[in-house]
Order: C-alpha cells, then structure tokens, then sequence
C-alpha cells in the first residue's frame, strides 16, 4: 500500500487547499490512502473523515484515512498518528508532554524533517526521544536541502526507529508526490507496519520547490486580508 503521511489543508495557516481538493489530488495520483496532519488542529481531518466515507461507499473503494496532527512544540514539530482529538494537546508545548500524551491516547509518535536547516528541524538530540517515539520522516517532499532526508533515515536505522514519507502537501500539486509504502490493506495494518518497522518510502522532492516557497506568502495573504481559506 502507498501512503501520503504529511498532507496539509487550509485548516493550516500556511496551506491554501480544501480538504475536498486534497482527497481528489491523492487519489488522482495512486495513493491508497493519506494522513491528514494539520498545525495545531484536526478539523481538516474530520471533514476528509466525512469525504472518505462517502468517496468509498460511492466508489466501492477502500481509500484509507489516518487521522493525525503535526503539534508546534518548543523542541520543533511532532507528528502524532491514529489519534481522535487534538484537544488534549492545546497549548502543551513541552515535547516529552506532547509525545506522553499521543502515546496514552495509543496513537505513533513520528518527527517529521527532523534536520532541516531551512526550516525548523527538530531542536532536541535524538537520543532523547529515540525510545518513546515510533518514526522518523525518512522522506518529506518539501526538503528543499539535499541532505536531511539521507540523515534521517540513517539516524531511524541507527535508533531502530520506522521511517516514513510523506509530500508535507500544503498545496494539490504537492500532494501524493512522497509517500509511506507498507504491506496490508489499510491504516490497521499500516498500524502494525510503523510498529514493527516493516515500511518503505518512495518519492520525489521535486514539487516542494513550488510549494515549499508559495506557503510564507499565502500565510501572510491570509493575515492581511487578501486571500482567505478557499
């Protein structure tokens, strides 16, 4: 199965898609299912809930969801995967405390672009977290260094740790360009895979170059007034 587990919707202040154009986006472009890890919030999760449900009873399709957040900590993003509610987290800043309270929620811990320099990386040493979390983002499509993918798959190996991929898609021509790879035939067995370090990734960095760029301005649009949510 292939995966898109970073996506993004207008639910996050730096994105400028609607969850309805991020689902047709990733099925359009093979994947068989996606997280949804908005900033701070599930509320774009829970609307693509509603879309999946309907998409497969209309298609007789399996289109496979995993509801998740990527949490603003002081220690940098954290990524939580297969949890219900974003509420418990509001507000905790503290990266040992947001990475608690997934895991008690039994929802995987990821780090997403753990070493970017461009943007914020993950601002703790690993060896800190290493056993309480599951993953590290192996491949996020908006790298727009060359070299931070490469050492987080070999900082996943040397902690025994998943990897993951995702586009990190704030945008439709992002979305479904990076991706997980597990075998299964949906999110429950995607579930055992991080768990037991049994996935892949696949993917291009290429599109980030487009997206990566356009997301600072359409934020700023979004607080000024000029653009608002789609």
């Amino acid at each position: 199965m292939r995966y898109d587990l970073h996506t993004h919707t207008f639910y996050s202040a730096c994105s400028g898609q609607r969850p309805e154009t991020l689902l047709k986006a990733a099925i359009r472009r093979g994947m068989d299912g996606i997280a949804v890890t908005d900033h701070d919030t599930m509320e774009g999760s829970a609307i693509i809930e509603r879309l999946v449900k309907r998409h497969n009873r209309k298609e007789g399709t399996g289109f496979g969801l995993v509801k998740g957040c990527e949490f603003s900590t002081d220690a940098g993003d954290i990524i939580g995967y297969f949890i219900a509610d974003a509420a418990p987290l509001r507000g905790v800043r503290d990266p040992f405390e947001v990475i608690d309270r997934i895991r008690a929620m039994g929802g995987l811990v990821a780090l997403p672009h753990p070493f970017t320099v461009v943007r914020k990386g993950f601002g703790l040493p690993l060896e800190l977290v290493a056993e309480r979390i599951h993953a590290l983002e192996g491949l996020n499509g908006r790298m727009m260094e060359s070299f931070p993918n490469g050492m987080a798959r070999r900082a996943a190996a040397r902690h025994s740790l998943a990897v993951v991929g995702g586009s990190d898609g704030h945008f439709p021509v992002e979305v479904g360009r990076a991706w997980t790879l597990f075998p299964g035939t949906g999110p429950d067995d995607l579930y055992g895979a991080i768990r037991k370090r049994q996935t892949g990734i696949g993917g291009t960095t290429l599109f980030g170059w487009i997206g990566a760029p356009a997301s600072p301005f359409y934020q700023l649009g979004k607080r000024m007034g000029i653009w608002k949510a789609p």
